[in-house]
């Protein structure tokens, strides 16, 4: 949490005149006190058809296929949605950490981290097991 913490309190002191009062819900999830905003356009947001589709395909063994839907997909739809409802999505790198950030342009925000476990593998380097930890 410390590392979390930090960062969003730094966050906090570049722009005083924003300071939010905080919730700590858990050490892996904080969000400003006041959520009317925020949620007001979450429901807008999961009330929009993103029409996301399945745009990739790989072999799962004895003949058989399966589809599934991108990154690069979701986050196309995704970001420009969220923006319609006036809510950004930012992700930070943080130590072995990610922490994801949804915030109003009222200033009301949700955050939560997500500690990353790196990968195992046969000739894979330590960069390469890192990589494969953020990204799944």
């Amino acid at each position: 949490m410390a590392a979390s913490k930090r960062l969003f309190e730094e966050t906090q002191e570049a722009a005083p005149a924003q300071k939010a009062e905080i919730i700590w819900h858990t050490d892996s999830l904080w969000t400003s006190a006041h959520q009317g905003n925020m949620n007001k356009a979450l429901l807008k947001f999961h009330q929009m058809d993103l029409h996301l589709k399945k745009d990739k395909t790989v072999p799962v063994g004895g003949g058989r296929n399966r589809s599934y839907t991108t990154l690069d997909e979701l986050v196309s739809k995704v970001k420009p949605a969220l923006a319609e409802c006036g809510i950004i999505l930012q992700q930070h790198l943080a130590g072995s950490e990610v922490v994801t950030i949804l915030t109003h342009i009222s200033g009301e925000f949700i955050a939560s981290k997500l500690s990353v476990i790196p990968m195992q593998g046969n000739n894979v380097n330590a960069i390469q097991q890192a990589g494969g930890g953020y990204s799944y």
